[in-house]
């Protein structure tokens, strides 16, 4: 089987990508200044969209695109989309480059919020606000921060939390807060 995504898969994921980029710059977070695109094939293509620091919004904006391609298999009764994608912030003094990624100390968002947006996919399940995830037994994301666990959140600006794709489906935004 092949693994690259088929021209009308790409297209979709383009057209996605370009909704999501939209719904971020529109929405208080700022000019997305840098896509940390996916280079390696799975069954989802997680892109992370990063908008830098600046006076109105002082912290790094990080945003996933590419988790609610595939819907959440979301239990009959819950109030929560089936598509999402998550947003996590960062002082602004984070260490911010490609460079620096090579440090598990400073990679260690984006390669979480990587993780957490195929979760609900290779586990059949789903994510939605006030969900807490962990490891079990939970262990730090790096060496030198001591973050082992996740809240999902609704974002503060109401505008912000939901979003339509392409197709016209409610796609919500939960805001990752590292315990």
């Amino acid at each position: 089987m092949d693994a690259t995504p088929s021209s009308e898969g790409a297209d979709r994921e383009t057209r996605h990508l370009e909704a999501i980029t939209a719904h971020v710059e529109q929405h208080h977070f700022g000019k997305v200044e840098l896509v940390f695109h996916e280079l390696l094939p799975d069954e989802l293509h997680i892109d992370v969209l990063i908008v830098a620091p600046r006076e109105e919004r002082p912290c790094w904006t990080l945003v996933t695109s590419g988790m609610s391609e595939k819907p959440m298999s979301v239990p009959e009764g819950q109030n929560a989309p089936r598509r999402a994608e998550l947003l996590m912030t960062l002082d602004p003094s984070w260490e911010m480059d490609q460079e620096r990624w090579s440090d598990e100390r400073h990679y260690w968002p984006v390669r979480q919020l990587k993780i957490l947006a195929r979760w609900p996919a290779r586990n059949g399940t789903f994510l939605a606000a006030r969900h807490t995830t962990s490891d079990d037994p939970p262990k730090p994301f790096a060496d030198d921060t001591p973050f082992a666990a996740f809240a999902l959140l609704d974002p503060l600006d109401a505008g912000a939390r939901r979003l339509r794709s392409p197709d016209g489906e409610e796609i919500a935004l939960y805001q990752v807060v590292p315990l």
